[in-house]
């Protein structure tokens, strides 16, 4: 803080007279317009010699000295106190941006304005803020996610149809000598299950490591979502069922054939 008037200074800390409890050497409290400084300050800005009477006034700085107080140690030596009125006026003039605390913000906000001022409600703003950038990081994220699920959806469903195609043969047999469609329902979902555990549940279990790790490390404060053993055991539920979805499909629509239409027809 500086207290300046024509390139030259009274350099220090400008506090409120609540936060004096020093001893005055000469003079008194200021009041509004006047200063209180220490007696070395004084001395080292104007003179010495200590005026017999105050308020004293420093002509090259427009100063007015209300008095001097006794130094208790060497954080007081910069340090000027001033009248309440005057230090809230000088922090308020000079300061771009003055924050308040309101219960009733809109009402604050608009009243300000009326004034001719340029007001806003800081937290609405930094809320909308970040609304938008989770709506667009969320846009992002779920077309990452439709485009590798659709991909590993379409992928399985071939995987099954190709293991289908290759026991076609069995599957109609089983149908003309009466075995039930849910048991042979049954088996491609055994067959569903085992290829899930042994392939995309292992490649699951590493990317939910990898993304674990970059949550907790770097690019944690970027996140948007936190793996939790609820979400873990979620997506596997998800990663299932998107599975045992995908390949039912060709199976059911083999099902629904006669045993000599199977044995007739080899196009799935």
């Amino acid at each position: 803080f500086n207290v300046s008037s024509g390139g030259k200074g009274l350099g220090g800390t400008a506090l409120s007279l609540h936060l004096f409890e020093g001893e005055i050497l000469h003079g008194a409290l200021p009041d509004e317009g006047e200063v209180l400084i220490s007696k070395q300050t004084f001395e080292a800005i104007e003179s010495p010699v200590i005026p017999d009477t105050f308020p004293y006034v420093i002509d090259e700085l427009d100063i007015v000295i209300s008095g001097l107080f006794r130094v208790q140690d060497t954080v007081d030596l910069g340090r000027v106190y001033m009248n309440d009125a005057d230090l809230e006026a000088l922090r308020f003039g000079t300061a771009y941006q003055v924050f308040v605390r309101t219960e009733d913000p809109v009402d604050l906000v608009d009243g300000i304005q009326r004034l001719g001022y340029e007001a806003y409600d800081v937290y609405t703003d930094a809320y909308e803020s970040a609304r938008s950038d989770n709506r667009t990081a969320l846009a992002v994220m779920g077309t990452l996610v439709a485009f590798v699920v659709g991909f590993s959806f379409l992928g399985f469903y071939f995987v099954i149809r190709s293991s289908l195609i290759e026991r076609i043969y069995e599957v109609s047999v089983y149908r003309a000598l009466g075995v039930r469609k849910s048991n042979i329902m049954f088996s491609f979902i055994v067959e569903i299950f085992m290829i899930t555990s042994i392939s995309t549940l292992i490649g699951y279990g590493v990317a939910t490591v990898g993304v674990n790790r970059l949550v907790q490390g770097l690019l944690g404060e970027f996140n948007f979502f936190k793996v939790t053993p609820l979400s873990v055991l979620a997506g596997i539920l998800v990663l299932y069922g998107l599975n045992l979805l995908a390949g039912l499909m060709p199976v059911f629509n083999l099902l629904r054939r006669t045993p000599a239409q199977i044995l007739s027809q080899y196009d799935i």
